[in-house]
């Protein structure tokens, strides 16, 4: 308990260090006792603390080697029991914990391998208790990190048939009980990887129903939280990428709508929280969404102002970190996209000095880095 407020708290060095005081105790249990499966159970709990607040420290190959002790005790368990769903359940965790630990050592291989291991187990106690909903949660978040590994191995359809698996079943959990906020954010989630899978295929039609579905959880979420940061930072990116898809689909005037309402919630983000890197980057990627519609409008004076908006974000980005390349790198890109509006807009001094300035700025990058 004490590791366990210690976490909470942020004091991650003092949790660790409970939690070896603990482990020291519940070892000598387990080994007075071995026939005892509370106290086993006990132990791997232990062992998945201090996996976690290892994991939380940065030291992921002392998290590794707990989670696996954890993993060892739960097999064993699992073994004796298999219609014990505390025990099946708990060994679904500690497959979880590891493949996210070998995903973080980018060993996507053996992250698969285990997280298909929990899937097994989660199907499993899905099929023993099929109106358990948080069983079934659980076997969405498992299916969510499958198909995010497959994607990122190169099986783009192994992805989408996993995205819509879990789409369809958390829009199951959604219409079984559409009180818990937690099913419509999961949901949100989903529908926005799959639509962004199809949007990065150039399956436009087929995104943007998703991504009308996501704008409307989204909002729906921020009305019973209307100044909660990650919902609103949630509904931007959502009305963001929603905009993106109108305009590939070639109606300018809607995604400018769009783009609009995006930009009225990140301002409302920015309200909240004005100083915040994150945000600042959201109000950036939001005006090039809006100018572009402007462009695409040939509305080239207004598509002016809006990047010169842009650039103040990025020159602001860089006052919050100098050192950030890639916030430089947004920089430049804006002053491209001003320099060809003002082109466009019949002002060529103007353009020349923004081309300019952006062309200084990608100088810096490529001798901070020549090799990229």
């Amino acid at each position: 308990r004490n590791g366990d407020t210690r976490v909470a708290n942020g004091d991650y060095q003092g949790a660790l260090e409970s939690y070896a005081k603990a482990l020291v105790i519940r070892e000598e249990f387990a080994a007075r006792d071995p026939a005892n499966t509370l106290r086993q159970r006990d132990l791997s709990v232990t062992y998945e603390r201090i996996g976690d607040t290892n994991n939380l420290l940065g030291d992921t190959e002392s998290a590794l080697l707990a989670q696996q002790a954890a993993a060892a005790i739960r097999e064993r368990l699992a073994a004796l029991d298999p219609t014990n769903m505390l025990w099946q359940r708990d060994l679904s965790v500690s497959y979880e914990r590891l493949g996210d630990l070998y995903l973080a050592q980018n060993d996507l291989v053996a992250a698969l391998e285990q997280q298909e291991r929990a899937r097994v187990l989660r199907e499993a106690i899905v099929s023993l208790e099929p109106q358990n909903l948080p069983r079934q949660r659980d076997l969405g978040v498992t299916l969510e990190k499958i198909a995010a590994l497959k994607l990122s191995m190169g099986d783009a359809a192994g992805a989408e048939t996993l995205w819509i698996e879990v789409t369809n079943l958390r829009q199951s959990l959604v219409t079984a009980d559409p009180v818990v906020a937690q099913y419509r954010m999961d949901l949100a989630y989903s529908l926005g990887q799959l639509s962004a899978l199809y949007a990065n295929q150039g399956r436009h039609a087929e995104a943007e129903p998703m991504q009308a579905q996501v704008v409307q959880l989204r909002n729906e979420l921020l009305g019973a939280a209307p100044q909660d940061v990650v919902r609103l930072r949630d509904l931007s990116i959502a009305q963001n990428s929603l905009a993106a898809t109108i305009l590939s689909l070639g109606r300018a005037e809607e995604a400018l709508t769009v783009g609009r309402e995006s930009l009225v919630t990140v301002d409302r983000l920015m309200q909240v929280a004005p100083d915040v890197g994150e945000h600042v980057h959201d109000r950036l990627v939001t005006l090039n969404r809006v100018g572009d519609a402007q462009v695409a409008l040939g509305d080239h004076a207004a598509a002016v102002g809006t990047f010169q908006e842009m650039v103040a974000m990025g020159s602001r980005l860089l006052e919050i970190d100098p050192y950030s390349t890639s916030w430089a790198n947004d920089l430049s890109i804006a002053l491209e996209r001003q320099g060809d509006a003002q082109l466009n807009s019949d002002d060529p001094a103007g353009a020349l000095k923004s081309h300019q300035d952006g062309l200084a700025l990608r100088v810096c990058l490529i001798q901070q880095d020549s090799g990229n």
